[in-house]
Order: C-alpha cells, then structure tokens, then sequence
C-alpha cells in the first residue's frame, strides 16, 4: 500500500529453512530508529503469487514481535505483536519515541527458506538498521517469548478449558491461525496433556506441535503447544475445527501418577 505524503524505508529479510528456535527463523532482526516522535507503520510483506505462477510459490506463515526499551535501560517491553497464518502482508500500527530503542522480530513456524521485505511508512523518518544475532538477540528472545504469552493470554475471543485442577487448556486467536497453550498453576503436580487434531478436516493446517503429541507441563508454567491455521485457500479468516484432549497430571516429588477423573474432553474453535 500508499501512504501519501509519509516517509518510506524499506529493507529485505529472508527466512531459514527448520530453525530450530522459531524467533530466530528470521536471517536477522530490525532496529527502527525514529528521528523524532512519529506514527507508523510497519510491514512485513512477502512476493505475489501472480509473479511466481510457473514455481509452486505460496506464501508462508508471517509473524512479528516489536520491543521497545528507555535508552540506558536493560529490560524490553512489548510495543506489538501480530500473530498470523498464511498471508501475504502482516501490518502494525506503532508510535515510535526517539527516546527509545525498537526491535522487530519476523517469524515463521513453517521451517522452510522464504524471503520477505520489511516496510515502514511513518509520517516522520524512522531508518532500518539490519543486525544479526548476537548475546543482546539472546534476551530479546527471551523477552519475546513472554510477550507472545502475555499477548495470547490477553486476547479477549480465547476459550478456556479446564482440564484439571488448577490446570487450564487455551484456545488462542491470531488472524488466521489458533494457539493452544497449556497452564499449570498448580504447586507440586505435572500436568501431562495429549491434543488430538480431528483429522480430515479440510483446509487446515498444523505449524507447530504434532497431533497427537503429549505435552509436559511443569508445576507453575505454561507452554505453547501447537500452532494451527488454515492452509490459504479460504478467503475466510475464520477458523473451524475440532479437537480432543485428554489429561492425566502426576506429583513432582514422588513421580506418583494420579488417575484422572476427567474425561477426554471435545472442544471446537
């Protein structure tokens, strides 16, 4: 798109082929350097499909993660977060402080090569500096592993199940695709969790995690499980589908298995 009148910067990025940590599929990360307090824009925008009939092209999975933090100080913050399926383009609307230092963070759960461009359009000039992983990119890892959950967590449309005591299963909404976490706020209990995808369901598509698997939760922690969207076919961003889940948790200390009394449970979102 075209904001007439705003400043433009642009520059390419590219993902890796089976990264190992997802928030580092990206070949390098951003820092946006505003020249003064200034709205903005920022995208991450992959090739047409139009351009690329004869090679089998389709767009992958495209997220990002936008930390800030006050000049002089260790900790990052979230600025933004957009969570998606398959599209083309990923937007965030951001206001952006001379006084502070950004990152962004391109993502992709699909674990092949693909390669995209990062715009900004802002009614003031914000450069785009590329650099690459270092021990500075190892905390904001880390930080933006937090603020992924926080940013589900907070998500109003989620579903909630309660799978056992203090134990919940969350259905999570990003456009065009589901994140199951799973929380165990219990003490001194594992929480051990099997999701099944229904199988056979048209047009979906699993990005992370296995149907099927199951998951140990420590006591008091909480974990992505799995990553679901659908496949790019639906000009639909809704997403439909049915899943089980079964459950069984076990004491930390004695590795005692307590017998679940919760029957597998049926949930769709």
């Amino acid at each position: 798109f075209y904001l007439q009148g705003w400043d433009h910067s642009s520059c390419h990025g590219e993902f890796l082929k089976d990264a190992v940590n997802p928030l580092q599929s990206s070949v390098s990360t951003y820092m946006l350097i505003p020249t003064e307090k200034t709205w903005a824009f920022v995208s991450l925008v992959q090739p047409k499909k139009r351009a690329n009939t004869k090679s089998g092209f389709w767009y992958s999975d495209i997220s990002m993660v936008i930390l800030k933090r006050k000049r002089g100080e260790n900790e990052w913050m979230k600025e933004s977060v957009s969570l998606n399926g398959y599209v083309r383009i990923c937007t965030v609307e951001v206001f952006l402080d001379k006084d502070h230092e950004y990152y962004c963070i391109p993502f992709s759960l699909g674990n092949r090569a693909s390669s995209f461009g990062i715009s900004i359009y802002s009614a003031s000039k914000v450069a785009i500096m590329k650099t690459v992983p270092n021990a500075e990119c190892e905390s904001m890892v880390l930080s933006s592993f937090c603020q992924i959950h926080r940013h589900l967590l907070q998500d109003e449309r989620k579903i909630q199940f309660v799978v056992a005591p203090k134990c919940l299963l969350v259905v999570a909404n990003g456009y065009r695709c589901l994140y199951f976490l799973a929380i165990n706020a219990s003490v001194d209990r594992f929480l051990s969790l099997r999701l099944h995808i229904k199988e056979s369901q048209k047009g979906i598509v699993i990005l992370a995690g296995s149907s099927g698997d199951t998951f140990d939760v420590p006591p008091r922690s909480q974990k992505i499980l799995l990553v679901a969207c659908g496949d790019g076919t639906s000009a639909s961003s809704v997403i439909n589908m049915e899943f089980t889940y079964q459950v069984d948790t076990h004491y930390a200390e004695h590795n005692f298995v307590q017998a679940s009394s919760t029957p597998p449970g049926i949930g769709s979102a």
